[in-house]
């Protein structure tokens, strides 16, 4: 079995596409989105995982393990909490959160049989993230 390469980029609702605006900021409705999850995100990050609620837990483990079983090569466009959630488990953190993935950043994750042989963390935040 050749080497599998998973691709991970962080990603958020624009408010215009890239040709119409350089830089978009979030849709009214992203910015809804991010108000609602900002405080319980606020708690989640600073939690250790131990102490995290059992849903948590269990969407950590079913995200990590969906890594493990890729069968090919896989873009993947992704939250920041989800890049989070695997990066923490790559470099066997007490936290969920890692870092602040730039928008559009790239984490790139190399399996053989079923195993992670290594990996690349993606840029850290340039753009705002609001928490």
């Amino acid at each position: 079995m050749s080497q599998i390469t998973l691709i991970f980029i962080r990603h958020g609702e624009a408010a215009s596409s890239w040709v119409s605006h350089e830089d978009p900021g979030l849709s009214i409705k992203g910015q809804i989105e991010n108000s609602k999850k900002q405080k319980w995100l606020e708690d989640i990050i600073k939690m250790d995982k131990k102490e995290l609620p059992q849903k948590i837990i269990d969407w950590e483990k079913a995200i990590f393990d969906k890594v493990l079983t890729a069968e090919k090569n896989t873009v993947i466009f992704s939250h920041f909490m989800v890049i989070n959630s695997i990066v923490s488990n790559l470099i066997k953190s007490n936290s969920i959160f890692y870092f602040y993935p730039d928008n559009a950043s790239i984490t790139k994750i190399f399996l053989e049989k079923g195993k992670v042989v290594s990996f690349q963390i993606g840029n850290d935040k340039k753009t705002h993230i609001n928490l």
